[in-house]
């Protein structure tokens, strides 16, 4: 325990034991309660300078005192010592104000501090302390060593500076706001912002959060995971307060919130309304500034900037275009200046090259005349020759196809011939009558030729033709 451990390192607490021993008759619990306070007012009624981490606080609303549970944690988060403090009203009425404006740091749960404290043993609640003193100089020093571990945390994390890598936009005019809707800082940005010299238009959306108290951090976090979901339709992230007390910005030094800002799309501006230390927020934010207005100056002065710029660019450009048109002009004059006379020379040399050729087209004409003429009838004796041969090979070729001509068709009717006499013997040789004379006859039925009996009926009359004449006969069982 905390009382045991810190305050009792040389306490002969044996000599209790001991001494109990030797007494013949036993103790009541009341009895030994009242020699441990003795032997503690007795061995421990100092002052004590102790570390310990405050868990719990909670001030009586109405007695005004203060009560305190005091803990210490190892490397691993494992408690080693609690015990219960108190600080009596008339004392924490001066502790608190000076604790809280030395540091910038509210007296909660959560934080370390170095108490001046008495020990107290009662015999009903025990061991509890009473607070005389806190020394702000150590919670200053935990506190900005806290702020350089989480700083140290972020640059091994490779993140610090990335939000200020980003491009800033060169005309900011869709602002996401993060700030509390009835904040007076925000209403003075809204007003700064709109009511510009330059006229310039602003769109500008609230994302409503706490902006100081436990839940602050978690709140601006929720309200930037509300502006990533739209990202694409601003242009930078603004966070912004009102005035108040440094000890209102602890919130600020939030890792998770500041892990959050270096990796958003967006440029975060902050102007959460203080001049003297900066936030982690601040440091990790593309731009700090000292207050609300001040983010608005910023932004107006970016349009201010760029319209300057492009008001120089219109300068320039209007500039070259008249250097432009007069050099063009200039050129246009000396060629309206020199025309005539480049005309007048190159209508001369043309009309001496006219001269020339009209005084050889004579001479030209007849030897080109000449020359088609010899070229035409070399052509037309070519053409006599080459077609003289052809006609020959032609009519040759013509009397050899006559004579083939000749040949096939004698063959081929003495062919015909053949076949026609092989017909005329084979219609002999399958003639009826001829049959009929060799004694064979043919019976019909109702004038077709009967081929099998069982086509025929009793009663029937059928006729059988002979060579000379024909036999009528009626069908029988």
């Amino acid at each position: 325990m905390l009382w045991a451990g810190w305050f009792f390192p040389e306490v002969p607490i044996l000599k209790l034991y001991s001494f109990h021993s030797m007494q013949d008759k036993s103790l009541s619990l009341s009895e030994l309660t009242s020699q441990v306070k003795s032997v503690l007012s007795s061995e421990m009624g100092g002052f004590y300078w102790v570390v310990a981490e405050i868990a719990e606080l909670k001030v009586n609303g109405m007695s005004g005192h203060c009560y305190l549970e005091l803990i210490e944690k190892d490397d691993s988060n494992k408690t080693l010592a609690r015990v219960r403090a108190t600080i009596w009203a008339a004392q924490y009425r001066m502790i608190r104000p000076y604790f809280e404006s030395t540091t910038g740091q509210f007296l909660d749960q959560g934080i370390k501090v170095l108490l001046r404290v008495t020990l107290e043993f009662h015999e009903v609640y025990g061991i509890s302390l009473n607070v005389r003193d806190i020394d702000p100089s150590y919670t200053m020093g935990d506190l900005s060593r806290r702020r350089m571990e989480i700083l140290q945390q972020l640059e091994a994390d490779g993140v610090l500076q990335m939000n200020r890598e980003l491009d800033f936009p060169v005309l900011p005019i869709r602002i996401a706001v993060i700030s509390s809707g009835n904040a007076a800082g925000y209403e003075d940005f809204v007003e700064q912002l709109q009511n510009n010299e330059g006229n310039y238009h602003f769109s500008v959306k609230l994302f409503d959060a706490v902006m100081q108290g436990d839940g602050a951090a978690g709140s601006v976090m929720n309200a930037l995971d509300q502006v990533y979901l739209e990202a694409d339709a601003f242009d930078c992230v603004v966070i912004v307060r009102g005035g108040g007390a440094a000890l209102d910005l602890t919130c600020f030094d939030d890792y998770d919130l500041a892990y959050l800002i270096t990796q958003f799309p967006l440029p975060v501006l902050s102007g959460i309304g203080h001049q003297k230390d900066d936030t982690i927020t601040d440091m990790v934010a593309f731009l700090k500034l000292k207050t609300p207005t001040a983010v608005a100056a910023f932004l107006i002065d970016c349009m201010v900037e760029a319209e300057t710029h492009l008001n120089m660019l219109a300068q320039d450009i209007s500039g070259n275009a008249r250097s432009f048109l007069d050099e063009e002009k200039r050129r246009i004059d000396l060629i309206r200046l020199t025309l005539p006379g480049m005309v007048q020379g190159i209508v001369r040399d043309y009309d001496v090259r006219l001269n020339r050729i009209a005084e050889k087209l004579p001479f030209a004409a007849g030897d080109f005349l000449a020359d088609k003429e010899h070229q035409l009838q070399r052509y037309t004796d070519k053409l006599l020759g080459s077609s003289t041969l052809k006609l020959t090979a032609k009519e040759n070729q013509l009397k050899g196809l006559c004579r083939e001509l000749k040949t096939e068709s004698w063959h081929l009717l003495e062919k015909k011939i053949n076949q026609l006499n092989s017909f005329a013997m084979k219609a002999e040789l399958l003639d009826p009558g001829k049959l009929l004379k060799r004694g064979y006859s043919i019976t019909t039925h109702h004038g077709k030729v009967v081929k099998s009996a069982g086509s025929l009926s009793p009663g029937d009359i059928i006729e059988t033709h002979l060579h000379k004449g024909k036999v009528e006969s009626e069908v029988k069982k």
